[in-house]
């Protein structure tokens, strides 16, 4: 039987969850380097500038974009929870249903995150970043665009299912599910620094700085979210809207609805982004009145209590 995660100090948790990390993040890059050649015909190095209207070409990419969450994020958070926790998904916060009201209220809070985000990125984007690191930014737009064509409708459910809803449920089992959980765990007296920091390396791990800030923002939001309500599917959810807000706006784009390019970046009014600033924080902070002390707070301190009895 698997030791209880009170047995484990929390620097010891650090310590596994982030040594899961860096070897799977090892090994699906050697395997990267192995399969390759085999799926499109390229080397790793070379599959970068190769033509992506080839279908090989298309359908490696694919399946780069749907593995690499996965290896990287999701089988790291499923084996640190199985060997520190007989009861991995009561550890997680996925024994939770999600009610009507509080769906409506992620929903609508990371829905007025947009244009915050969008002006931290008009602003990222103006930072004096390397050449090849705005041409990275340029080719990634490029393959997303490419692998993300839908055909149909059918296809553009297939993408959120896929490259939405997937990565959605590896990044928050990693990033609120273990890293934020540790953190905190770590300094139960500033649950909300550790919030912070998770978001820092939650917007470190895109590796594109153009949307380090971002991305930064959007994870204080998903770590509010699961802080105060304890739910890690209500995070989840709002890391879907998050991540399927691009796969949304370039299907409009290719059906002509609309012609901005969701992927560059475009001039955010600074008063919209500031009105939806304050009213997202008029809403957490009516949210957080509805919950005295925060469900995650409680069993945190729990089990900081507890370690060593």
């Amino acid at each position: 039987m698997s030791k209880s995660t009170k047995q484990y100090s929390p620097a010891l948790q650090l310590v596994l969850i982030t040594s899961f990390y860096v070897g799977f993040l090892i090994l699906g890059a050697l395997l990267s380097f192995i399969l390759c050649p085999l799926f499109s015909g390229y080397s790793l190095t070379d599959l970068q500038n190769a033509d992506l209207s080839l279908p090989a070409v298309s359908l490696t990419w694919k399946i780069f974009a749907f593995l690499d969450p996965v290896s990287m994020y999701l089988i790291p958070a499923i084996l640190f929870v199985r060997i520190t926790s007989p009861q991995p998904v009561e550890w997680l916060k996925l024994n939770k249903s999600i009610q009507l009201w509080p769906a409506l209220f992620i929903i609508l809070i990371m829905v007025l995150g947009q244009p915050i985000a969008g002006i931290l990125y008009d602003w990222n984007y103006t930072w004096g970043m390397a050449q090849s690191s705005v041409q990275k930014v340029e080719d990634t737009a490029a393959i997303s665009e490419a692998i993300t064509k839908a055909d149909n409708f059918a296809f553009f459910l297939i993408n959120l299912l896929v490259f939405g809803l997937v990565p959605a449920i590896a990044r928050e089992c990693f990033f609120r599910g273990v890293l934020q959980q540790v953190f905190i765990k770590m300094m139960p007296k500033a649950p909300w620094l550790a919030i912070v920091i998770t978001s820092v390396i939650f917007g470190a791990s895109y590796v594109q700085w153009q949307w380090f800030v971002p991305v930064i923002f959007v994870g204080i939001q998903l770590g509010t979210i699961y802080y105060l309500t304890g739910n890690l599917k209500l995070a989840i959810l709002g890391d879907f809207i998050f991540g399927s807000v691009n796969l949304v706006e370039s299907y409009s784009r290719q059906l002509g609805w609309t012609t901005e390019d969701p992927l560059r970046p475009s001039a955010t009014h600074w008063y919209t982004a500031l009105i939806c600033l304050i009213v997202t924080i008029g809403l957490v902070w009516y949210f957080r009145k509805r919950i005295p002390k925060p469900v995650a707070e409680i069993a945190y301190q729990e089990d900081i209590e507890s370690i060593g009895k």
